[in-house]
């Protein structure tokens, strides 16, 4: 299953937010702004809105 991802402000790698997608549409429907995750590379609390995470797809069926 997709996974929603963002980019770390400080050490610039890819935190798992805990969403993950069946379709990326539907996180159309979602209003996040002024989530938080924490990476675990530099413990950086990184805050982020709706504009800022992509998506990674694992190839995986479920």
């Amino acid at each position: 299953m997709p996974r929603v991802l963002i980019n770390c402000a400080k050490c610039d790698r890819k935190l798992y937010t805990g969403l993950a997608l069946e379709n990326w549409f539907i996180f159309e429907w979602v209003d996040i702004q002024g989530a938080t995750t924490v990476c675990r590379a530099c413990g950086t609390e990184n805050t982020w809105n709706k504009s800022d995470p992509f998506v990674e797809v694992d190839g995986g069926s479920g």
